[in-house]
């Protein structure tokens, strides 16, 4: 399939992404999540992207609603890219999680509640309404301070950081900023609300007041993310 991206302003005045399919001649189709306002987020992250060569990472894949997007941005950016989906899934089985952890997936249940192999037919599915499949994606299960220095990544030019409290914040920026390319990106999804996650904002203030001042830029534009200079 032919894919491209184009944009428009809802009635409401929000933008929001339009991912479009031609499955042949003359016949478009709307792809599933096109109105999902992070898509609109991803698209504009990788045209900042474009010329950074690099691997896209997701820490917090949960049930991989996002993780499918990047997948469909990566087959539209035409680049070979790797891409790497990080979460606990069995590792959070039985644990008890922070107060402060947000139940963030379609149905509504703690997400970290779920084995590696139900999420792996979550997922899978999810990839096939784009046309996309497993085959696509590298899943890494475990505890970030155990899978993220174990797997290589190789240079990274795209992180997508959901994943809600202060120790996984910290885990991932330490191990994965070392490998982010210049001009590389790290969304910041929960730094935007420091109220109702202040382990994410502290992680990334503390994380950022060690590195040189001039070797990145926190900035505010469509989403709260980091740039390495």
């Amino acid at each position: 399939h032919n894919l491209w991206l184009d944009r428009f302003d809802s009635h409401d005045g929000r933008i929001v992404g339009v991912v479009m399919c031609c499955l042949g001649e003359g016949c478009q189709r709307e792809l599933p999540y096109s109105t999902d306002p992070r898509m609109d987020v991803f698209k504009r992250t990788f045209d900042l992207i474009e010329g950074v060569e690099g691997s896209v990472v997701e820490c917090g894949v949960r049930r991989g609603r996002s993780l499918a997007m990047l997948a469909l941005l990566m087959r539209a950016e035409g680049k070979f890219r790797n891409l790497f989906g990080f979460d606990a899934w069995d590792a959070a089985l039985g644990e008890g999680l922070e107060n402060n952890l947000k139940l963030l997936n379609d149905e509504h249940k703690p997400a970290s509640f779920m084995s590696f192999k139900d999420a792996e037919g979550v997922i899978a599915t999810k990839l096939r309404k784009f046309g996309l499949s497993l085959s696509d994606v590298n899943l890494i299960p475990g505890w970030l301070h155990d899978s993220l220095p174990e797997t290589a990544t190789g240079p990274v030019a795209l992180v997508n950081l959901d994943v809600d409290l202060y120790q996984s914040y910290m885990d991932s920026l330490t191990h994965l900023w070392p490998r982010l390319s210049t001009g590389g990106i790290i969304i910041l999804d929960e730094y935007h609300e420091p109220t109702e996650w202040p382990g994410a904002r502290r992680a990334v203030d503390e994380f950022v007041a060690g590195l040189q001042p001039n070797s990145y830029e926190l900035r505010e534009d469509f989403r709260w993310y980091l740039v390495k200079r």
